[in-house]
């Protein structure tokens, strides 16, 4: 959401003050599918998350934390939130994201408050920036990893770098969408050296 938010001030402010743009595992441009974005997520994948946040929020901070980390059994997003019983009970030997971090991402999303927590799905399931990017001219770097289900590699980092001139992408091997902790030394590092 703040990448989106962040794309979206960039490209419609002259303001000065902003000498560089950073996205991390930005959503957007456009996160819907449709004829003209073949890339997109489903529609009904956001109609379901929604449901599932009115309904259960502990539930669906749950089910984002398991979208959000590499590394937990490879599940669709359809699959994942139809499932009634927890991944974490069946990760995989690699999996190096640990159950309390995990927990502290569900209670960061359960502080939110529910008004929030809607708004924050139906902005990229209804906003489309792809005919305001072209408006950024300061240098971008896009760091995403390539095995982010929230917001898919090719959705994200490659149509981003596509519509924002000299935009740059520092792939993540080992990353989905919580690329700030699974790999945090490789993002410090590169991001210092973007800002510096």
């Amino acid at each position: 959401m703040g990448g989106a938010i962040a794309m979206h001030y960039v490209a419609t402010h002259d303001d000065t003050r902003v000498t560089k743009l950073a996205l991390i595992a930005a959503a957007g441009p456009c996160m819907v599918a449709s004829s003209d974005n073949p890339k997109g997520v489903p529609l009904e994948v956001f109609d379901v998350l929604i449901a599932g946040d009115l309904a259960d929020r502990a539930k669906a901070k749950r089910t984002f934390a398991q979208l959000a980390f590499h590394n937990y059994p490879y599940l669709t997003l359809l699959q994942l939130l139809y499932r009634s019983r927890s991944v974490a009970a069946n990760a995989t030997a690699d999996y190096h994201v640990s159950e309390e971090l995990s927990t502290w991402f569900e209670q960061m999303g359960m502080e939110a408050s529910p008004q929030a927590s809607v708004r924050g799905l139906e902005e990229p399931r209804d906003r489309d920036l792809r005919k305001e990017l072209s408006a950024i001219r300061v240098p971008t770097r896009i760091f995403h990893g390539v095995h982010d289900r929230v917001v898919p590699f090719a959705l994200g980092a490659e149509e981003q770098q596509r519509l924002i001139e000299g935009a740059t992408v520092v792939r993540f091997e080992n990353s989905g969408h919580g690329v700030f902790y699974q790999e945090k030394d490789k993002l410090n590092e590169d991001l210092m050296r973007f800002i510096e």
